[in-house]
């Protein structure tokens, strides 16, 4: 059987603004929504959420939400509407740490304001769709969860192992040990992925600068960022800028 692919039916961005709220309202459609910065106070159903960037929401057709920025800390994200047939079994948030659906939905929104080819959209909502199941199927301990939204939020700090044991409430080895052992990742290497993946989006979603993203991303200086860039992902971040544009050709 041919892969369904979704339709999409719009794609925007939301540039920070405290003032920014949608009252309650509902589609006859799905909707996913990527916070880039910034807080979004979210009820939903009943439910009142907090996302924070690296969440992804999904909101399934017919689901009542109302949603506002945080005053102190305004949203910016990305939303994409969409009709697909069959049913989509994913809760309203889901982590994406490694930052692969923000990129995607900045190609996505990329790709729909240079009105490139439908398809190739398409194909990147389908990816999207399967990476969120991936990442629901996974069920990361709470644990690690929390810290990991710490380091987010932290990420512009001067953090040491001993400042991320203290968090866990553990010693510095017993917290090394089990953090590693539920994430495959040393803290302190997950910490560095955290700023490399912010760094990442800046790079897809901005024009700023390689010395000003790795400010902002607190990995030294363009040489640093230059080398973990390539030590990580195998590609300079000039490569990495262009990769939007070569899937638009």
């Amino acid at each position: 059987m041919p892969p369904v692919f979704p339709k999409i039916l719009y794609v925007g961005k939301i540039q920070p603004r405290s003032s920014w709220n949608m009252p309650a309202h509902l589609h006859p459609h799905h909707e996913l929504v990527v916070i880039t910065q910034g807080v979004l106070n979210l009820k939903i159903n009943g439910e009142i959420l907090t996302a924070v960037p690296g969440d992804v929401l999904f909101y399934h057709a017919g689901g009542v939400h109302k949603e506002s920025s945080d005053t102190s800390q305004p949203v910016g994200s990305y939303f994409l509407g969409f009709r697909m047939g069959g049913a989509i079994d994913l809760p309203v948030r889901i982590r994406d740490e490694g930052g692969r659906i923000r990129q995607m939905m900045a190609w996505i929104h990329s790709d729909h304001e240079d009105l490139a080819e439908p398809g190739i959209s398409s194909g990147l909502l389908r990816a999207i769709l399967l990476q969120l199941d991936r990442l629901f199927q996974q069920k990361e301990s709470p644990w690690l969860t929390g810290l990991r939204h710490r380091m987010q939020e932290n990420m512009k700090s001067d953090l040491d192992l001993a400042m991320l044991a203290n968090w866990g409430g553990m010693s510095k080895f017993a917290f090394a040990r089990k953090y590693k052992r539920l994430s495959g990742r040393s803290p302190i290497l997950e910490l560095r992925m955290i700023r490399l993946a912010h760094a990442r989006s800046l790079l897809f979603t901005t024009s700023l600068p390689l010395k000003q993203i790795a400010e902002a991303s607190h990995l030294g200086d363009e040489s640093q960022l230059s080398k973990l860039f390539y030590r990580h992902f195998s590609m300079w971040p000039g490569e990495l800028r262009m990769r939007p544009k070569q899937v638009r050709s």
